[in-house]
């Protein structure tokens, strides 16, 4: 993974990671790629939230982020800290895993749980088994565990609300506060 600066970008489905990071990546002049565009380098999954084999999925991540070429200094890995497994149990990723990455620093995306419906059928043309109840879960369970990643990696973690679009103004503040944290 050399001198790379791993930004790790996380947030519900649907709080709008990959949104964000089209608008911060030319600012920090980054690449932005996902968790699921790596993993998917070598497994093929379907539109499911619920995942089978996460603990597998995560080291297919680590391998596939350890050869992934860019000539950006920093990347914005758009993931998230804990998943739904096919019992659709809120599932932790483990903290091995962040610590394989070498994730420099944590941006938590957080949104009103009923635009992230919205958007999740805006997008997806369903809710992908969604309930509100099931987005206020999984989101709080991802902000608990973004905390814990951050403390336990000693990391900083910066928390943004993005249910409403970001002004220019505070995206040139985060991509500042970035390029500080990472030096």
């Amino acid at each position: 993974m050399s001198n790379r600066k791993i930004i790790f970008v996380a947030g519900a489905h649907g709080a709008g990671k990959g949104h964000l990071c089209s608008k911060l990546a030319p600012r920090l002049n980054a690449h932005h790629i996902t968790a699921s565009d790596l993993i998917r380098n070598r497994k093929t999954f379907g539109e499911a939230k619920a995942i089978s084999g996460i603990d597998a999925n995560q080291s297919i991540l680590v391998e596939e982020l350890k050869v992934f070429e860019t000539t950006s200094s920093i990347v914005l890995l758009d993931g998230h800290c804990c998943l739904y497994n096919t019992a659709f149990e809120i599932e932790p990723l483990p903290l091995e895993v962040f610590r394989a990455l070498n994730v420099v620093c944590v941006i938590l995306l957080t949104c009103d749980p009923a635009e992230i419906m919205a958007r999740l059928i805006k997008r997806d043309q369903k809710t992908s088994g969604f309930s509100l109840e099931r987005v206020e879960r999984l989101q709080s369970v991802e902000q608990t565990h973004a905390r814990e990643v951050s403390e336990m990696l000693h990391i900083p973690l910066t928390k943004l609300d993005v249910t409403e679009e970001p002004t220019t103004d505070t995206l040139d503040a985060l991509a500042s506060d970035i390029k500080r944290m990472v030096g």
